[in-house]
């Protein structure tokens, strides 16, 4: 069976990623017009090591009751929609619900990258499927190889079409309540880029897997079906894991604590309960990806965002 890539899809992220580069140089020949508001009495930071994150933060500051931070975020749910529309046409009823929660989920980012250190663990919680990267392949590529379509039976009995249209898991309480109960450094989607995104952050570090949680039938399903590698996979889709992030040693236990009080909250839209695992550490050096049990190594050339 011939490889299918995921470039075949029209989405490269290999000539997006450069361009994005360009878009946030061009933007810092904007941050004078900042100054425009110290008539005002109001001083507005430009949090330039902020750009190209998750969001991007501007912090005001006044000798007026104004002290607070700004956070803008742009965010789409890609494709995911003409999914919905096609299962209802073979249904007969509406999976928006599921593409509603998809675009709240895109939109909760957290967190910069100063607090990272030497030794921090990597937590790691569960995905509950696709969530909302990868979909343009699925849909257009993948699905040709399919006689039945979207009514194409996964391991687990669930309809290919059912399973990437599974809702999003939205992590933001659960982040919310890490971060006033817990010492929390980074914290990242796992998303476009699949592991890649452990090394967002543009320090040097490298990133030390040494777990890492079954995936869901529809990864074993969409690498079968595209003929990918193990690599292949992991440096697209998020494999298991949604969300991480990266805490002192000491606040392991804690984490997973907490994370058990939000587990039903998690699971709510999921099929199965959602689960979390100490998956691994980052170390001083070259900044990159290494996940052990499957012998991958993604270099941070292969990941430049910011």
């Amino acid at each position: 069976m011939k490889k299918l890539h995921y470039e075949q899809s029209g989405d490269n992220y290999k000539l997006k990623d450069p361009y994005k580069l360009i878009a946030l140089a061009a933007t810092r020949k904007t941050r004078k017009n900042l100054k425009r508001f110290s008539k005002y009495g109001i001083e507005v930071l430009d949090q330039d090591n902020s750009r190209g994150e998750s969001a991007y933060r501007i912090k005001f500051a006044s000798k007026k009751p104004v002290d607070f931070e700004f956070a803008h975020v742009e965010e789409s749910i890609g494709t995911k929609n003409m999914i919905a529309d096609e299962l209802q046409k073979i249904y007969r009823e509406s999976f928006y619900f599921s593409i509603g929660i998809d675009n709240v989920a895109t939109i909760v980012k957290v967190l910069s990258e100063e607090k990272l250190k030497d030794g921090d663990r990597i937590i790691v919680f569960e995905s509950s499927g696709v969530h909302t990267n990868g979909i343009t392949l699925l849909r257009k590529e993948l699905l040709k190889r399919l006689p039945k379509g979207y009514k194409t039976k996964l391991s687990d009995g669930t309809g290919y079409g059912e399973a990437l249209l599974t809702p999003s898991i939205i992590y933001s309480k659960l982040v919310e309540d890490l971060i006033v109960n817990t010492e929390v450094h980074y914290a990242v989607h796992i998303t476009g880029h699949g592991w890649r995104k452990l090394m967002r952050s543009k320090r040097n570090f490298s990133y030390i897997v040494d777990f890492v949680p079954k995936p869901q039938p529809v990864f074993e399903f969409i690498q079968r079906h595209t003929n990918s590698s193990d690599k292949d996979m992991y440096e697209t889709y998020n494999m298991g894991a949604g969300f991480a992030v990266f805490v002192p040693p000491s606040q392991v236990q804690k984490v997973l604590q907490i994370f058990k009080k939000n587990e039903q909250v998690l699971s709510r839209f999921a099929r199965n309960k959602i689960k979390a695992w100490d998956a691994g550490f980052i170390k001083k050096g070259e900044r990159k990806v290494v996940i052990n049990p499957l012998r991958l190594e993604f270099l941070g050339e292969e990941l430049i965002l910011r």
